[in-house]
């Protein structure tokens, strides 16, 4: 048994067929969770021996799971981070991390007294600004610039 921790991918869509791909290369990828038969789909042909489910319920309980990795709708970001993060889970959210200030300090709120892991990529340089400043008091802080 691997001790390489396990991360569950939340939307096997467009951006997160990739995110499919690169997590099952590197033997991370434990489960993915998407609601459209066309995601699933993809997530079975893509990493045909993971675990397959409409249910983010079922990442949440799951103790081998260490990390969530979010390719949603970005209307949906904030709610599953909070979900997650309140389950103590680490949190990869792809762009946007969130649609307002209201949303970011929600998440901020949640992740302060946690040991969860905020990560937000490729971004545009003043969302990225606006990203430091807001996780900037969430401690410990992983922070991806590509």
């Amino acid at each position: 048994m691997s001790n390489q921790p396990k991360i569950a991918l939340v939307g096997c869509g467009y951006w997160g067929e990739n995110l499919c791909r690169n997590f099952h290369e590197i033997c991370a990828l434990a489960q993915v969770v998407d609601t459209t038969e066309n995601g699933q789909s993809s997530a079975r042909s893509i990493a045909p021996e993971v675990a397959v489910t409409s249910k983010f319920e079922e990442v949440l309980s799951n103790a081998e799971i260490k990390g969530i990795a979010l390719a949603t709708p970005a209307e949906t970001h904030c709610d599953l981070a909070v979900l997650a993060t309140e389950k103590r889970k680490d949190v990869f959210v792809e762009k946007p991390m969130a649609l307002s200030i209201d949303d970011a300090k929600k998440m901020q709120t949640v992740a302060f007294p946690s040991v969860a892991t905020a990560l937000s990529v490729l971004v545009p340089l003043s969302q990225k600004i606006f990203q430091i400043m807001v996780w900037s008091w969430v401690t410990p802080v992983n922070y991806l610039a590509t």
